[in-house]
């Protein structure tokens, strides 16, 4: 049964490592939620922050968000972007590459010396990092699934998210253009939460820490959470992100919520409002 806590720093002493996801959780996409910025950087002085995200783009460019927000306490970073960039340059090297989504995150693939092709169906592997803002046409991106799914390309979906806030707007990301293609069959690989290998790559890196000495911060069950839980670690859900605000749109309560969804066994340890300490 999850505990439900109002008190963000009293639970954070019986963990060494502390991973936390980033928009929904520390900001909504362009400004900070009340209380994350300062309880973050009220840690404890040993305690290890690392900022675990989805995002397409290499950590350097989440590092420089967290900074000029006000995150003063030491922290590193990983995201599903760098992931990717290793993986093109090592198991995909030499392949030609089709990025989907070139036109809004040119920097996934910067500096790499990738054989890019500007046609889908000349493409060995597909670099997935489309999304869509709310109104926008979804037909041309239909047009790259169907061309998918015709030719067999295998795809590498760089943000597993299916949605995302985005200031006051919610974002169809990545997660959702690869869920329809695994619908129809298509061959896609998911890189970053839930797949326990990135969770794996966090803790190759963390010498003599065991899982149970992790806690996972995040908003959304599916990535989040579910990753966490299939590793071992202990979660705390923040209800800023999406679950919340499937919650309050939904005016559910968590544990008849994760019922619906066949989420009784991915239930997060503690859940709680913010990161506010009352």
């Amino acid at each position: 049964m999850t505990e439900k806590i109002t008190n963000f720093l009293n639970i954070t002493q019986n963990y060494k490592v502390l991973l936390f996801d980033v928009v929904g959780v520390v900001h909504n996409g362009i400004e900070a939620f009340p209380h994350a910025i300062e309880s973050i950087n009220a840690l404890d002085y040993n305690q290890r922050v690392i900022f675990l995200s989805n995002m397409p783009r290499p950590g350097t460019q989440t590092r420089e968000t967290l900074k000029r927000l006000g995150i003063t306490k030491s922290f590193d970073v990983l995201t599903s972007g760098d992931v990717t960039r290793t993986l093109l340059t090592t198991t995909y090297a030499g392949q030609r590459v089709f990025h989907w989504g070139a036109e809004r995150n040119v920097d996934i693939d910067a500096g790499l010396d990738l054989n890019q092709v500007g046609k889908v169906e000349l493409a060995d592997v597909v670099l997935l990092t489309a999304f869509l803002n709310p109104g926008e046409d979804e037909s041309p991106h239909q047009q790259i699934i169907e061309k998918i799914i015709e030719q067999g390309i295998p795809v590498l979906c760089a943000n597993p998210d299916k949605i995302a806030m985005f200031g006051d707007q919610i974002r169809k990301c990545a997660g959702s253009f690869a869920d329809k293609i695994i619908e129809q069959g298509g061959q896609v690989t998911l890189i970053g939460k839930p797949s326990p290998f990135i969770y794996h790559q966090i803790m190759a890196n963390l010498s003599g820490i065991k899982p149970e000495e992790i806690l996972m911060i995040g908003d959304t069950i599916e990535t989040d959470i579910i990753g966490a839980k299939q590793v071992g670690m202990d979660s705390l859900l923040v209800l800023t992100g999406n679950t919340g605000n499937d919650l309050r749109a939904q005016n559910e309560n968590l544990q008849s919520y994760l019922g619906k969804k066949s989420w009784e066994h991915n239930s997060p340890t503690y859940c709680s409002d913010d990161l506010g300490n009352r």
